[in-house]
């Protein structure tokens, strides 16, 4: 990764010297972010928030976009129809669908 710095001519015109090189950076890791969001949580007094959460309000998300489950599938890593729908809740979730469309008419 190339390193600059902010230069400032004479005219007070600016340009960026190349000063280095620095290393390539490591990824973050996943148990890195997940201690990192779970210190955030703390701070803020939030319980119940953890990245499963966010997966899983994602994968959520893009189903009631009407995103194709293959899709979120693909997404999220699932390996069958079978449980990204259990993760999803969907039977459950159509079952609440129907009682109140029922309900509603």
């Amino acid at each position: 990764m190339k390193q600059y710095c902010i230069q400032r001519q004479a005219n007070g015109d600016y340009y960026f010297e190349k000063v280095g090189e620095r290393p390539p950076r490591q990824h973050i890791s996943t148990r890195a972010v997940d201690k990192a969001l779970r210190r955030a949580c703390d701070l803020l007094g939030l319980e119940g928030v953890s990245t499963h959460t966010f997966r899983r309000s994602l994968a959520t998300h893009l189903y009631d976009a009407g995103v194709p489950l293959r899709q979120i599938m693909a997404i999220t890593g699932h390996a069958s129809l079978a449980s990204l729908t259990s993760y999803l809740n969907l039977e459950q979730r159509a079952a609440g669908d129907a009682l109140l469309g029922f309900f509603a008419e």
